[in-house]
């Protein structure tokens, strides 16, 4: 198993803030040797599963918002952090240690992404594998609009498409909506080439960007406030030293 945690600042005009980003790959065996930094009632949720997948994609979420809330808090009792799912199913930090602290977690065959981030800064994750067989069913969720953006920034679709698509999702997680809010109502309007970095906005949540890099077959976005600025160069080491 492999696993990459740190901790960045977040610069703005009148404030400083940080968050936390960790970032796992690793096989069911690999991550069930990490089964004793489970909360007593996410071992009882683990258990209850059968398929493989699911015990993956459970284990990734969990564990990598484990380190990125322990490298924000400097609280380093995994097993005592239980992390519920709030109604619309976004993660939930139960722990009497911790305060004021958010989440957002990202996972896609056997990588995980998690970010921790103050409440004060909202902000999430999304990643994504970029799989030509679902060109047209993302296309299907772009406006006119992104589509033609994407026609001309993209010589594949269907990059461009997921690109949109984790930007959209990112989003629609700080709103805590998830897939549930009509994905046309957060269009896109821009995207940004700068070298490896793709950064866009939002034709109606002007108050928000995204940040998106590719690696390999995969696509992974961070929404955050428009004017918070962090070391991007920091940030894709992170990305590039997870061996996709």
């Amino acid at each position: 198993m492999k696993t990459v945690t740190t901790l960045l600042p977040l610069i703005r005009k009148n404030s400083v803030h940080r968050f936390a980003i960790s970032m796992i790959n690793g096989s069911l065996k690999e991550l069930e040797i990490n089964l004793a930094a489970l909360h007593p009632k996410e071992h009882e949720m683990y258990s209850s599963f059968s398929h493989e997948q699911r015990k993956i994609s459970y284990l990734l979420g969990r564990l990598a918002a484990k380190k990125a809330i322990c490298e924000f808090t400097n609280y380093n009792q995994y097993n005592d952090i239980f992390i519920d799912a709030g109604v619309f199913e976004f993660p939930v930090i139960q722990c009497d240690k911790i305060k004021n602290t958010q989440l957002s977690i990202s996972h896609c065959n056997t990588i995980g992404f998690s970010i921790a981030f103050p409440e004060s800064h909202p902000m999430a994750i999304d990643f994504e594998e970029i799989n030509a067989h679902n060109t047209e069913a993302l296309k299907d969720q772009m406006t006119t609009a992104e589509v033609q953006l994407v026609s001309k920034l993209f010589s594949e679709e269907v990059k461009g498409f997921t690109l949109i698509w984790t930007v959209k999702e990112a989003l629609s997680k700080i709103f805590k909506t998830g897939l549930m809010i009509d994905f046309k109502l957060l269009e896109v309007d821009t995207i940004v080439a700068k070298e490896n970095i793709w950064e866009s906005t939002f034709k109606n949540c002007g108050q928000y960007k995204a940040i998106s890099y590719f690696s390999g077959m995969y696509v992974c976005t961070l929404v955050l406030p428009k004017y918070s600025d962090f070391n991007i160069l920091e940030l894709t080491k992170v990305f590039q030293s997870v061996d996709f």
